[in-house]
């Protein structure tokens, strides 16, 4: 959430920039409401966009494995026995954590509620008043002491100013322009916007400027079809003390009334300056998407033999800031024993192509699947240590996806590694069981994934802290995998 509000925000700031610098003050008002609403798009879809020139190995949350063959989605948060110390520190963290989100969400929930009151407050007041069909448009002549303005194809008046002739035709054209024109959809979106991002200042700044080019396209247009700049003006004065206090409206004496006068007596630069700075403004606007968009990836780790034809990536668990499970002994982690025996499959020669998502770093789950597709790979082997609570599980469980691209496939490998992978003895037959890990799922390959015994099991954890035996469950791994290769 953090990285996508700081590259958003990014975004909007350059876009608002080069819109001040280039374009507040120029009349070329049709191409200002545009990019207005271009950028605005542009700049909160932006962090959804990723344009990968290498492999990426950045990360959130992992996975676990806990109490009695229940199985955690990644997304959850890892169920792991940790000491006193680290308990005590990750509390604070998480009550201030579930705050903020609780005061975020209250505000989504104000917001939606000022959003939705005031469209019933304006299908009250239609309700409420007389309508003069117009064809195009509708007039709702209101008994209230109100100023006119235009809320999509209706036009709001006050009814007594209407019957008494006090509303002069370029106040007409002024409300047709926004009706015919639709800056109503303009508002209805900005303001829908501001209901998930309240916080954000930079996008009531974009509502800001999007009301004030609507007002500013309305009186040009009454001046092109009326020419009386001084009349237009006084009557832009008359109107100034109304106090519309609708949230959607487009309102006759919205805005400043020296802006809006000061941009009635302007002319339009040349069309090459406004070229010059149309380039420039979307050099540096789209300088700054590319810079977001593009992704600084490492390139994948591979075995001497990185051109074989059969692929094998090989998915080491957790790694850097996340640990995995923690043994009851406090002795060792699981990223330390996936760790060794990574590291001992790594120098195991092969005639397979053996292509490794991380090698200390804290990698996501998403990029292990990325790397997975982007080369192509034949099979992805995800390599884990479980752990259960309470439980005397022990032994080897393997799982694979009903969800997988080559699910039928996944479970083939599944069960051939469920019958030729040997772990300590008397410990449980190994069992194959199925789970949606986003690795297994999301990956365009066969794709199993390795739980090598239990770190809550005393026996499996003696077993499993021997180098001896790691080294034996790295060579097996790897001639399984040559095997499956066939």
């Amino acid at each position: 959430m953090i990285t996508y509000i700081i590259e958003s925000g990014v975004c909007m700031s350059i876009s608002l920039i080069c819109y001040v610098i280039f374009f507040n003050n120029d009349k070329y008002l049709y191409f200002n409401r545009g990019y207005l609403l271009f950028t605005l798009i542009l700049s909160l879809s932006l962090p959804f966009i990723d344009i990968e020139t290498e492999y990426s190995y950045f990360d959130s949350s992992h996975f676990n494995i806990v109490a009695d063959n229940e199985v955690v989605a990644e997304t959850a948060e890892v169920t792991t026995k940790k000491s006193n110390e680290e308990s005590t520190a990750i509390t604070p963290f998480y009550q201030f954590y579930t705050i903020v989100l609780m005061a975020y969400f209250i505000g989504v929930l104000l917001m939606f509620f000022r959003y939705f009151k005031n469209l019933i407050d304006l299908s009250k007041l239609i309700a409420a008043s007389e309508r003069v069909d117009r064809g195009s448009h509708k007039l709702i002549l209101t008994k209230k002491l109100i100023g006119p303005f235009s809320f999509m194809s209706f036009i709001f008046v006050n009814k007594n100013q209407f019957e008494n002739d006090e509303i002069n035709e370029t106040i007409w054209t002024h409300e047709l322009v926004h009706a015919r024109q639709y800056h109503t959809i303009d508002i209805l979106f900005v303001e829908l916007l501001l209901v998930v991002f309240y916080f954000n200042p930079l996008v009531w700044v974009y509502r800001l400027f999007l009301k004030s080019n609507h007002e500013y396209i309305a009186d040009e247009k009454v001046i092109k079809k009326h020419s009386d700049l001084e009349k237009y003006a006084n009557y832009l004065i008359q109107f100034a003390h109304s106090k519309n206090t609708m949230l959607f409206e487009c309102s006759f004496n919205y805005s400043s009334i020296k802006n809006r006068l000061m941009m009635l007596s302007k002319s339009k630069n040349s069309k090459l300056l406004f070229a010059n700075k149309v380039a420039l403004a979307s050099l540096l606007v789209l300088a700054t998407a590319a810079m977001l968009a593009f992704k600084n990836i490492e390139k994948p780790q591979m075995n001497e033999n990185g051109n074989d034809q059969f692929t094998v990536v090989i998915d080491f668990g957790h790694g850097g800031k996340d640990p995995g499970t923690l043994s009851d002994d406090n002795s060792v982690t699981e990223t330390e024993i996936i760790n060794s025996i990574g590291s001992i499959i790594k120098e195991i020669q092969t005639q397979s192509n053996f292509v490794y998502t991380r090698g200390n770093e804290f990698v996501s789950l998403k990029d292990r699947t990325d790397l997975a597709n982007s080369v192509n790979a034949d099979l992805l082997v995800s390599l884990h240590v479980g752990s259960q609570v309470g439980s005397k599980s022990n032994g080897v469980e393997i799982f694979y996806s009903e969800s997988n691209f080559a699910s039928e496939q996944s479970k083939t490998i599944a069960q051939q590694f469920a019958e030729k992978l040997k772990f300590r003895r008397g410990s449980r037959s190994n069992s194959v069981k199925t789970a949606n890990f986003m690795v297994l799922k999301e990956s365009k390959c066969p794709s199993v994934l390795l739980s090598l015994g239990f770190l809550s099991n005393q026996k499996d954890l003696d077993y499993l802290k021997s180098y001896e035996n790691q080294k034996n469950l790295a060579k097996q791994i790897v001639d399984i995998l040559e095997q499956v290769k066939g």
